[in-house]
């Protein structure tokens, strides 16, 4: 499909098209470091009126951070995984009962890291054709599939307040077409973003950054630098130049 066609009807893609961008795509995937290895799996299915992705939303649970929050079926990295891949295959049929050893396999996104929590999340995305009927797990409440169209719509995207403990939080999100649904956003919302622009859309909107008061002026990308977090934590500065998800709250001048 050409750009011009994508644009009209981003639903149509197929996955091929997603493939092709995907492998032209260079995830950015940071050195083993001590963060907690996880994985999900981005998961598309064609329908008649076109592509649909497919979240979980977390089953409410006492002491887990990300209780009733919405995600990609995944979970933490085992020692029996052979790789990060195979974590997120192993997780999505632990979770939710669908078994992607015989979906497409269309490439990976790049690696996210927490910033409140020390937990770091590969991102594998696969399409499929046939669905059979999904089995939510007692961490899952409920797997359902929302078109690919609704959530380019700019329309979709918000700012809202959220906890993440004893924190507060206005973060960026983006409102499903489910009423129903609590508002996604943390780590989801940041490898969705990179997913839509991959396909060519823009990332959803963030609040703007304030300049970066930290030596580290090399990096491209102030708000995922290491460097950058931990020379403002070390000396207190404001403007923080951090985002506002994942537990992170961005100090004021």
């Amino acid at each position: 499909m050409t750009k011009k066609e994508i644009a009209m009807n981003p639903g149509m893609m197929t996955f091929d098209d997603i493939q092709h961008r995907l492998t032209s795509h260079q995830p950015v995937l940071p050195s083993q470091d001590q963060r907690t290895p996880a994985s999900v799996a981005l998961i598309l299915r064609e329908e008649a009126s076109g592509l649909e992705i497919l979240f979980v939303e977390r089953a409410a649970r006492e002491g887990d951070p990300w209780s009733g929050d919405l995600g990609f079926p995944g979970g933490k990295v085992e020692e029996r995984d052979e790789n990060a891949q195979a974590a997120a295959e192993r997780e999505t049929g632990e979770e939710i009962g669908l078994d992607l050893r015989n979906a497409r396999y269309l490439g990976r996104l790049s690696d996210v890291a927490g910033v409140r929590l020390p937990i770091r999340v590969s991102c594998f995305v696969y399409g499929i054709k046939e669905v059979g009927l999904l089995c939510p797990s007692q961490e899952v409440r409920e797997a359902f599939w929302v078109p690919l169209d609704s959530l380019v719509d700019p329309e979709s995207r918000v700012t809202a307040i959220f906890h993440f403990g004893d924190e507060v939080m206005e973060c960026p999100a983006i409102r499903l077409p489910l009423p129903e649904k609590p508002l996604l956003w943390g780590l989801t919302h940041r490898l969705l973003g990179e997913f839509l622009e991959i396909l060519g859309y823009a990332r959803p909107k963030e609040k703007e950054e304030a300049p970066c008061r930290c030596p580290n002026q090399g990096c491209e990308r102030h708000s995922d630098c290491e460097n950058c977090r931990a020379y403002h934590e070390e000396k207190g500065n404001a403007p923080y130049c951090g985002r506002k998800e994942d537990g992170m709250v961005m100090k004021q001048g």
